[in-house]
């Protein structure tokens, strides 16, 4: 069902969205990206759920010779961007002093993935298709655990005790597409845009619609990858607006919570008729750039997980360059 909702979506908005035959390198850009990202609930004074990621990621012309490139979708008329990133994220229940089983809590969870991933624009049709594939692993091999008690003693904070009770290794991959529309502009000064996405893969299956707005001194959402492509004459030296959105999602598998369909030996996980199947999240943020340096914060807020799970926020600092 998921992959049969990502191949409409291509179709649908792209009039040409294939899986890659060919090569469409004439359509690279000559465009470089480095960006580093911290996500925390320290700002929500919680400790507890998606409590830490940190993410650092690069857009380079030569990773279009990345071998993996062949799965993603082909937009008809696009700007092509390739890149690869690496991220770590850390789960825990609420309660990380104890060293037994909480129930009716989420379990601990830590992963650890590469992900490759394709942007293609269309700034005519404003359209930004973005397809990833990531690989990795979730378990004690993702050494989640021992840097949150790391992080933990460093700042003298409680320290996370219930490492040992965390689901157990298993392969992390996942093939995540979203597609982003615009649907209202003033050039230079505010956008709307929707998106549909989905996720597939052994870690999460799902898929997601949203909404988005951006306001200040932009430039085109659909122009470059986390921020503005300088090598096109469009781009402007000072960028600096508010950012927000909403979004719904349809849960049908989450083994970050219920540790795997086909796994047996986890200390303590979630049944799939616990989770949530309807979550719905906000955010909000700032971001600040000049000369294609720049910095935002964003604040996020999402629904319940799990049948007696609680809201849950966290924020993200990060900052990127591109040349």
């Amino acid at each position: 069902m998921i992959k049969h909702f990502i191949l409409f979506t291509a179709l649908f908005f792209s009039e040409q969205s294939l899986p890659a035959a060919t090569s469409d390198s004439a359509s690279v850009r000559k465009y470089h990206e480095i960006l580093a990202s911290w996500d925390n609930d320290v700002l929500m004074q919680t400790d507890y759920y998606y409590t830490q990621g940190v993410m650092a990621q690069t857009v380079l012309p030569v990773l279009e010779r990345n071998p993996v490139n062949f799965l993603f979708f082909r937009m008809k008329r696009a700007r092509n961007y390739f890149g690869l990133a690496v991220r770590q994220e850390i789960y825990t229940p609420i309660n990380i002093e104890a060293t037994w089983i909480v129930s009716n809590d989420r379990p601990y969870a830590g992963t650890l993935y590469v992900r490759s991933l394709k942007v293609s624009n269309n700034e005519d049709r404003r359209i930004k298709l973005t397809s990833q594939l990531d690989l990795g692993v979730l378990g004690p091999a993702s050494v989640a655990g021992y840097c949150q008690r790391i992080i933990h003693e460093i700042n003298g904070l409680l320290p996370p005790n219930g490492w040992s009770n965390q689901i157990r290794n298993k392969p992390y991959i996942n093939y995540n597409v979203q597609l982003d529309k615009g649907l209202a502009e003033r050039p230079g000064s505010m956008e709307v845009l929707y998106s549909v996405g989905a996720r597939a893969g052994n870690i999460y299956d799902d898929l997601q619609i949203g909404v988005k707005f951006r306001t200040g001194m932009i430039s085109s959402y659909f122009n470059g990858v986390t921020t503005q492509d300088m090598t096109l004459n469009s781009h402007r030296d000072i960028l600096a607006y508010f950012y927000g959105g909403l979004n719904g999602k349809a849960v049908f598998y989450n083994s970050l919570l219920t540790g795997g369909m086909f796994s047996t030996d986890n200390p303590y996980v979630l049944k799939t008729s616990e989770i949530s199947h309807f979550i719905f999240s906000g955010y909000a943020g700032i971001f600040l750039g000049y000369k294609g340096i720049g910095a935002k914060l964003e604040f996020f807020e999402q629904s319940p997980e799990f049948a007696g799970g609680l809201h849950h926020g966290w924020s993200t600092i990060g900052a990127v360059i591109s040349f």
